[in-house]
């Protein structure tokens, strides 16, 4: 067996055709749940948040950092229920942001990696800036973000702000997958 150890990207497992347990109905457990708003996911460390969030992003997604997300779900359980599911795989845009490498313990560090990180997140919707559906003032902000040159409150409201641009662009709820990870600041 080739097993995926210390992998927790969807698409390189799938990628390199290595072996692994097939979480996917866990798409479906999140697609039918139509009553709940916010899903956390708690589960002691290694027990497979991050990779069943890289699962539920290449499924809803049609890019993953480039990749087409298209026949990655060929041969497992989630394709085997039909279109049912299938008429979601990527079909939405999707947000994915992990906190995981953010392991500064004072404020100033922390804070400096997250404007670095949501910089990294606006890149990968770069499309933004040409749509004629973003107003003109969010894309003055969507820039000064990836220029690493945005206010706090700018910060501060930067999901938000991406979740509505994203939402005016495609005309369909975006998902917003976060990934956070427990470090304690000072």
């Amino acid at each position: 067996m080739k097993l995926p150890i210390g992998y927790d990207h969807f698409g390189t497992i799938r990628e390199k055709n290595l072996d692994f347990v097939d979480k996917s109905l866990f798409i479906q457990e999140v697609l039918d749940d139509d009553i709940t708003q916010v899903s956390v996911i708690t589960r002691p460390r290694r027990f497979g948040k991050t990779f069943n969030l890289s699962i539920l992003h290449h499924f809803l997604a049609p890019k993953v950092n480039g990749q087409s997300t298209q026949g990655l779900f060929e041969g497992l359980k989630i394709a085997e229920l039909g279109e049912p599911y299938i008429q979601h795989q990527g079909k939405y845009p999707v947000i994915f942001i992990s906190f995981k490498d953010i392991k500064y313990t004072d404020y100033l560090s922390a804070y400096e990696n997250v404007c670095n990180l949501i910089s990294y997140v606006y890149s990968t919707h770069q499309e933004l800036l040409s749509s004629s559906k973003v107003a003109d003032h969010q894309k003055k902000i969507f820039e000064s973000i990836l220029e690493e040159r945005a206010t706090k409150p700018s910060i501060e409201s930067a999901l938000f702000n991406l979740t509505d641009m994203l939402y005016r662009h495609y005309q369909v709820k975006p998902w917003l997958l976060i990934d956070e990870y427990d470090t304690p600041i000072q």
